[in-house]
């Protein structure tokens, strides 16, 4: 089906007019083009088409297949898509009109095969890749085994059944007869980020952290604050994005300051982030410090209770209120929601609501909620 609009406003997530455009990408060498198929968290389908705009007419047939499934056809370097922030993984996708698995020993099918799997390792330093797995329905079948000591022979792969640097799917063609394979272009899923040093519990996935900074429309001006900044994935990506005057994120777990320094640091961004202790709802900030603030609430479930969060949101509601600036913009994300738009009235004298977005992780659907401060004086 069509690319579809964001839903809850039917508009692009494009950065308004006095925002810096996306990246340009550099101009290259022509490259054969592929297929792609990619993955990306359900809810944030509305932001791709904008991510990809840069790439400009070396996308063609962009198109949902799924909630969390996409397609294209690219005919650029591949390793310009592996710096794409709302996608979680990319793949390869060849085509084969064969019957059956069996028939991807051919030579003449082995050779396309093989020759997909060379130009993914290409794209990444030596010895990035080390081990293969092919997942498929019956891939512990004698075929399938062929196909792995085929592949293993001619690469000098190592094949592994559990966590390989090189992913293969097999599966039928779901248009048509015959099958096609699926190679991911990286060792991880692109939503696995680099920096990622430090996993926090409860931490919030990449993909939908930069979906909530492309809601507030970063500004390099941008005087920006991570509360409950957790491992620090809001602050990394919204840095990733572009510069800010000002970042802070600050947490009252020193465990968590403590692995966010280190993600920080793995991103290289410790001389632009300011990580500190602090209590949200009584902060040491002046008011109207800042034109941005962000954070991943308590869901009341791995972090946190629901009677925790009964006290927690108006209190936090209000503080982030007194230290906004007027018109700055407040991101939130919850899957306490019901408790936390009862509580709403309460702060709708300071926060007006622009946007809601249901996404999912792990499992759950919790939404993004983006507020903007109204000129209201604090009381």
């Amino acid at each position: 089906m069509p690319y579809p609009p964001h839903k809850s406003d039917k508009k692009s997530h494009r950065p308004p007019s006095n925002s810096p455009a996306p990246a340009k990408v550099k101009a290259r060498r022509p490259s054969q083009s592929v297929d792609l198929e990619g993955e990306i968290a359900p809810g944030l389908a509305g932001f791709l088409s904008d991510e990809l705009a840069p790439f400009g007419e070396r996308i063609s047939r962009l198109q949902l297949d799924a909630p969390d499934i996409f397609s294209m056809r690219y005919s650029g370097d591949l390793r310009e898509l592996l710096a794409l922030r709302m996608v979680a993984a990319l793949y390869i996708r060849q085509a084969y009109a064969i019957p059956r698995p069996s028939a991807l020993l051919a030579p003449e099918h082995l050779r396309v095969l093989l020759a997909q799997i060379d130009r993914i390792v290409k794209l990444h330093p030596p010895e990035t890749f080390r081990t293969f797995r092919i997942s498929a329905a019956g891939d512990e079948s004698p075929t399938f085994l062929r196909i792995r000591q085929a592949i293993g022979s001619q690469t000098r792969l190592r094949y592994s059944s559990d966590d390989a640097d090189l992913l293969i799917r097999v599966r039928p063609v779901p248009t048509q007869d015959g099958w096609e394979t699926l190679i991911r272009l990286s060792p991880r899923p692109l939503v696995t980020r680099p920096w990622r040093v430090f996993n926090y519990l409860g931490a919030l996935n990449a993909n939908i952290a930069a979906a909530m900074i492309e809601m507030c429309y970063p500004l390099p001006r941008d005087r920006f604050l991570n509360v409950m900044s957790g491992s620090g994935t809001l602050l990394i990506e919204r840095l990733r994005r572009c510069s800010a005057r000002l970042a802070i994120g600050c947490d009252l777990d020193l465990v968590a300051l403590k692995g966010s320094r280190q993600n920080v640091a793995a991103a290289r961004l410790s001389t632009a982030v300011h990580l500190m202790r602090a209590d949200v709802t009584q902060s040491p900030f002046a008011a109207g410090s800042f034109d941005v603030i962000c954070g991943d609430l308590p869901w009341g479930q791995m972090v946190g209770s629901h009677e925790q969060n009964a006290r927690l949101y108006p209190r936090l509601m209000r503080e982030a209120a007194r230290i906004a600036a007027p018109g700055a913009k407040l991101a939130l994300l919850t899957h306490d929601m019901r408790l936390f738009e009862d509580g709403l009235e309460r702060s709708a004298d300071w926060w007006t609501l622009k946007d809601a977005l249901q996404v999912t992780q792990g499992g759950l659907h919790p939404r993004i909620y983006l507020f903007q401060r109204s000129p209201a004086a604090f009381v």
